[in-house]
């Protein structure tokens, strides 16, 4: 009887194991990606898409300009002014600098960043 008992307990963690390794990966590979997109980054993505080809199976880093330090330092971002945005795409390499006050692209280029070592939120 004991016996039963432990083969009993050990399918029932078995099945909540298994149960919750199912919840895990959805989670993390469906669940997450949906709550994250954001309405306002998708519309942004397709406003700077009717400028230029974007790379469709990739989802850009967004980033701000939030310091004239940044636009002085760098030829990239000459034209650029505080508020302007950056997508950066990873795999293809390359940035896109864009004005939203006056719809259009201001420069793209190429990206050298050793992504391990580079901290993006001064930009």
């Amino acid at each position: 009887m004991s016996r039963l008992k432990r083969r009993k307990r050990l399918i029932i963690i078995s099945f909540i194991s298994i149960l919750l390794s199912i919840c895990a990966i959805l989670y993390f590979f469906i669940i997450k990606d949906f709550l994250s997109q954001d309405p306002s980054r998708d519309d942004l993505i397709k406003e700077i898409g009717e400028h230029i080809i974007l790379p469709k199976k990739e989802i850009p880093e967004i980033l701000e300009i939030s310091s004239q330090e940044v636009i002085d330092n760098q030829s990239f971002f000459q034209g650029a002014t505080v508020g302007d945005i950056v997508l950066v795409y990873m795999n293809p390499g390359k940035a896109i600098l864009y004005s939203r006050k006056q719809k259009k692209i201001i420069n793209t280029g190429p990206i050298y960043l050793d992504w391990k070592k580079t901290d993006l939120s001064n930009i």
